[in-house]
């Protein structure tokens, strides 16, 4: 009697063990593939787009090969794009007015051209962009550069008028 009372115990132990280190074994592999599959972009693209030095406002769309076309906005010259096409790619540069942005403001009062006459025109914040010129607008304008996978790829567009 005790020693089939042991070995129930003892069968019940080995069953315990099998199946706590079958359960370790499952979790481990959930953990693993769970961990593989971050969210997230893989590849990035970012960088400044400047106008003859001066930060530019506007949109760039990076176009793939394939002719997929990814945009992201450019805010006082910088600008990041998530999952951009990879490998050979054109970077079309817009400016706001080409995004059906609002057009300047026109003011009928009279403009004061200098600073003596004026403080104000010292004041204020300084300018956050400036608007790129169209050639950039069009595929054919464009900027050519390689985007390589799987990693952040810093690349800054220098423009000129």
């Amino acid at each position: 009697m005790i020693r089939s009372a042991f070995s129930s115990v003892a069968s019940v132990s080995f069953v315990s063990r099998v199946s706590c280190r079958l359960l370790t074994l499952v979790l481990a592999s959930v953990i693993v593939i769970a961990g593989c599959q971050r969210g997230g972009p893989k590849t990035t693209v970012k960088g400044k787009v400047t106008l003859d030095g001066q930060p530019v406002n506007g949109q760039v769309v990076v176009v793939g090969a394939d002719g997929k076309e990814v945009p992201g906005g450019i805010v006082g010259g910088m600008y990041t794009i998530p999952d951009p096409p990879t490998g050979e790619v054109t970077f079309m540069i817009r400016g706001m007015g080409s995004l059906g942005g609002a057009p300047p403001m026109k003011s009928d009062a009279p403009k004061l051209k200098d600073k003596a006459s004026n403080p104000s025109l010292d004041s204020g914040p300084p300018s956050m962009g400036v608007e790129p010129p169209a050639k950039y607008a069009k595929k054919e304008g464009g900027i050519k550069q390689t985007i390589t996978a799987g990693k952040t790829n810093e690349i800054d567009l220098p423009l000129t008028k």
